[in-house]
């Protein structure tokens, strides 16, 4: 776990793999603005950190709960991008005294993906990609499939930095079948107090692996939760778009933790 900053607590929670030092940058830009920000990785992210068994809701939502325990700190708002916006969702519906609000950066929808969507993860979970050969197939195909935005010259100046984290982290091809399984499964539960739980909602137009179409069907679901949208961005929209993303997550997170200004 990294923190930089003072102020209100904001944990930050990386996606399916790659660890959540690959958001740095972002984390280190809301410490500035006046937010204590805290990174933390989840079991199995990093391959010096396997989780001890399966993986599911209940299991990641404890680490995100200890983590607060370690801080000192009774409740945040949790920042999840991809994946991590999932394990917020989980997080809150089972702490929802401990979640101040939530940020929720390109979500994937937990009940409803495309059918060739469905068809990668049942194909990851089945452990086919656990091999290093088959993750290196599984990685070109996302970088061809929706990593076009790494074409943009604002991520192309961040890929070394990419790159250094994500290979630090490596993550293991266990935690991406488990992960994918979990999406795979469709067994998340929606908080059930998020009437009271302000939320936030950042998607990107042109994203192929959370589509808006299934975004917006999440914005939806949730009660009263704000949905803003990036266009001309994909789903590596804080590299390829990083000062209009910058500038809304700041917005945002200070309306989920009540700041004016």
């Amino acid at each position: 776990m990294k923190v930089w900053g003072e102020g209100p607590l904001v944990i930050k929670i990386a996606g399916l793999a790659g660890g959540v030092r690959v958001f740095t940058e972002e984390c280190k830009t809301a410490a500035a603005d006046g937010f204590r920000v805290a990174a933390v990785d989840t079991r199995g992210d990093r391959r010096d950190d396997p989780a001890p068994g399966p993986l599911g809701w209940d299991a990641l939502s404890e680490d995100i709960a200890r983590a607060m325990d370690e801080l000192g700190d009774e409740r945040a708002v949790l920042w999840g991008t991809s994946f991590g916006a999932l394990v917020s969702l989980a997080f809150a519906a089972r702490y929802p005294d401990r979640t101040a609000g939530l940020l929720l950066a390109v979500p994937p929808a937990p009940h409803w993906q495309p059918g060739l969507y469905r068809w990668v993860l049942r194909r990851i979970s089945s452990g086919r990609f656990r091999a290093p050969l088959s993750r290196g197939v599984l990685a070109l195909a996302m970088v061809l499939t929706c990593g076009w935005e790494f074409l943009y010259p604002t991520v192309i100046r961040r890929v070394p930095t990419l790159f250094r984290e994500a290979r630090q982290a490596r993550t293991p091809g266990k935690t991406y079948a488990e992960k994918s399984a979990l999406l795979c499964a469709q067994t998340l539960e929606l908080p059930g107090a998020l009437r009271e739980i302000p939320i936030s909602i950042v998607g990107s137009s042109l994203d192929l692996l959370a589509p808006t179409a299934g975004t917006r069907r999440l914005a939806e679901r949730l009660p009263h939760a704000r949905y803003l949208e990036i266009g001309w961005a994909g789903h590596s929209v804080s590299w390829s778009r990083p000062k209009t993303y910058h500038r809304l997550s700041l917005a945002e997170l200070r309306r989920l933790t009540g700041r004016s200004g």
